[in-house]
């Protein structure tokens, strides 16, 4: 392999370098990208799709957008941020579900080569900013669970140069079956975290948690979102890379009556609002 993965030029040119998030979500297990991991033998089985089938709903935006709301200067609905926060969250799961599609729309899944980094599946992605890609299982820094990583690859011995692999993505899976995340690399090490962003699931007392990670704006900012359903109400919190709790929001996805709570604010206590979105008295 040779030297660095690549400049940062060339990662802006090809459309996989990310913005920081400007606000406060995603969500997940803290799994740093490993580069020095030990490599296991490729297997026969493909890489998880661990987001496919999976929607992160959008009961409360729906119903704002209902009520037909217009904000005045200067007005508050304590409704407002939490909307747009659930807003947030959707985009980012769905981005990340698309990316996640395009790499299993391909053709080559047969295709095994031997190279540098050892032997890989070699595959052609059908859409997506990636069109040569080789993947890999690898071993995972974490017991239980099993990674698979997709790289970005030219073959360059044509121009007398190694071989170029630039890892893009993960996909983390427990054996037992109770979590899986689906992860946007880092290799360069800009965020200092491993990722771009991360999304995925995690069982929690029986019940499938939702987890979204983003690049914080501080170390204190809200990086993590969780989002979760018990019975009619939906509650999603929000941590820091810390995993400090930021804030929750619990609502009602049958009226979208809710109430939002940040520890050391307003005594602790939270804020409300009704059906129509205004605000009430908790």
């Amino acid at each position: 392999m040779k030297g660095k993965y690549q400049n940062r030029e060339w990662l802006r040119d090809n459309g996989w370098e990310l913005k920081k998030s400007t606000m406060l979500m995603v969500i997940g297990v803290a799994l740093l990208f490993g580069g020095a991991a030990d490599l296991t033998a490729q297997t026969d089985e493909p890489p998880s799709e661990v987001l496919q089938g999976l929607d992160l709903p959008g009961d409360l935006p729906a119903m704002w957008q209902t009520e037909n709301i217009r904000l005045e200067r200067g007005a508050i609905r304590y409704a407002h941020a939490p909307v747009q926060m659930i807003q947030r969250m959707q985009r980012r799961w769905n981005e990340d579900k698309v990316m996640e599609a395009a790499l299993h729309n391909h053709n080559g899944w047969e295709n095994i080569r031997n190279t540098a980094i050892g032997e890989v599946r070699y595959i052609q992605p059908r859409s997506g900013s990636m069109r040569q890609v080789v993947v890999k299982e690898e071993e995972s820094e974490t017991e239980g669970l099993r990674r698979w990583v997709f790289y970005q690859y030219e073959d360059l011995s044509e121009l007398g140069m190694d071989d170029f692999f630039i890892p893009r993505v993960a996909v983390e899976k427990a054996m037992d079956g109770t979590s899986a995340t689906f992860i946007r690399l880092d290799p360069d090490g800009q965020t200092g975290l491993g990722h771009f962003g991360k999304s995925g699931w995690s069982m929690e007392n029986g019940r499938m948690v939702y987890w979204i990670y983003t690049v914080p704006d501080t170390d204190y900012s809200s990086a993590i979102f969780s989002f979760e359903e018990e019975g009619d109400t939906v509650i999603s919190r929000t941590y820091t890379t810390g995993r400090q709790l930021t804030g929750e929001l619990r609502y009602s996805k049958s009226n979208g009556a809710g109430s939002f709570m940040a520890p050391g604010q307003n005594n602790d206590l939270p804020i409300c609002w009704d059906s129509s979105m205004n605000n009430s008295e908790c």
